[in-house]
């Protein structure tokens, strides 16, 4: 079984799969259908960041950028790393044919002799509020003005869309601004972390399954919403599942008193809980 977290997410679609090497998967809070899940130019990303470390003189010979990185600290490639368009990557997969992936997305996804996506029992899952960190710590507290919604809304549709900008953006605004309530700063701040949590997140995740649900190899769906109760004090009340904050819970950490990076104070509640998702987890792993 693999546990596919953060940017670790793909299609599980790997030269090993025909093996058999894993039999079930777990995608936690993302997928290959997110923007940030592929790289947005792997070769202009790889170029700029041979002028960051100073192998620029290495871009047309690939043999000999590669061993110059490889002289390179890890403190140096990551601090020099290439900062790429906001929601997408710089290092990740690409989609391009014969690179990382064997074919266009949406085509494996169909693909009902694909071994890694249509014969394994895959669970998907996602928290309440996965953009959390998209917003600024003063807009998490204090919420998004009128104006700072829309900044936010346009680069989004900028950024991830090509065409027919300015309808998506439109429809985006109007969909994603609740009226049944007074549109002040924190319901706008509301509405802008459902908007970019639906679309970096929660749409491409629930794509995927429904595609894997065609297959009837076993699918599974989760979402969790519950923040430790000792982060009360990090983390806003209303926040409740941010990305990551099941990630203790499938580890055990509350039933260990902790362990790094996770916080070392739980409830009794909080320990049942962990138990109980690790069960899930084993037995989705042990036997479907």
């Amino acid at each position: 079984m693999f546990v596919l977290t953060g940017t670790d997410k793909c299609i599980l679609k790997f030269n090993f799969v025909s093996e058999n090497l894993f039999h079930r998967a777990i995608l936690m809070s993302g997928s290959a259908g997110s923007s940030w899940s592929e790289s947005v130019d792997p070769l202009a990303c790889a170029q700029k960041l041979a002028v960051n470390v100073n192998c620029s003189k290495y871009i047309n010979e690939s043999a000999k950028l590669i061993q110059c990185f490889k002289n390179k600290t890890t403190e140096e490639l990551v601090n020099n790393a290439p900062v790429p368009p906001k929601y997408f990557s710089c290092f990740a997969p690409s989609t391009e044919i014969g690179t990382f992936f064997t074919g266009p997305l949406d085509s494996m996804m169909t693909d009902k002799n694909s071994y890694a996506f249509s014969k394994i029992p895959i669970m998907f899952g996602v928290t309440k509020n996965e953009a959390y960190s998209y917003l600024k710590q003063e807009e998490l507290i204090k919420g998004v003005t009128d104006f700072r919604k829309k900044q936010i809304l346009r680069t989004y549709v900028q950024n991830v869309y090509k065409y027919h900008r300015q309808k998506i953006f439109e429809i985006l605004d109007h969909e994603y601004s609740d009226w049944t309530k007074l549109q002040d700063d924190k319901t706008r701040r509301d509405n802008v972390m459902e908007l970019i949590s639906d679309g970096q997140y929660v749409a491409p995740m629930v794509k995927m399954a429904r595609e894997h649900a065609q297959t009837n190899a076993g699918t599974y769906f989760y979402a969790f919403g519950y923040s430790t109760n000792s982060e009360s004090k990090t983390f806003p009340e209303w926040s409740s599942g941010v990305f990551g904050d099941e990630l203790p819970y499938v580890f055990g950490a509350p039933l260990v008193d902790g362990i790094s990076p996770f916080p070392s104070e739980y409830t009794k509640n909080e320990k049942r809980l962990s138990a109980s998702i690790m069960r899930f987890w084993t037995n989705f792993a042990k036997s479907g």
